[in-house]
């Protein structure tokens, strides 16, 4: 059963992904200029976040963060 913190988090994790997405796949895609490589750098980041506590970084602005997090996944692809 979720508790409340749990589907607050869920509701978070989501709200992030809808906002910033977008923004990470089209980043990817400039970097690798694939559309499959790039679904899974975006994919990687968002397993990546949802295992773990939000970094203090991405709760501050998370545009940025998500921004140079695609930046960098792709480089290391």
């Amino acid at each position: 059963m979720l508790t409340a913190v749990d589907s607050q988090r869920i509701r978070q994790f989501e709200t992030i992904f809808k906002a910033h997405a977008p923004l990470m796949y089209r980043t990817a895609y400039g970097v690798l200029g694939t559309h499959h490589d790039a679904e899974d750098v975006v994919q990687t980041i968002f397993l990546k976040l949802i295992r773990q506590e939000f970094p203090p970084d991405l709760e501050r602005n998370p545009e940025a963060y998500l921004y140079r997090a695609a930046v960098n996944a792709s480089l290391s692809t």
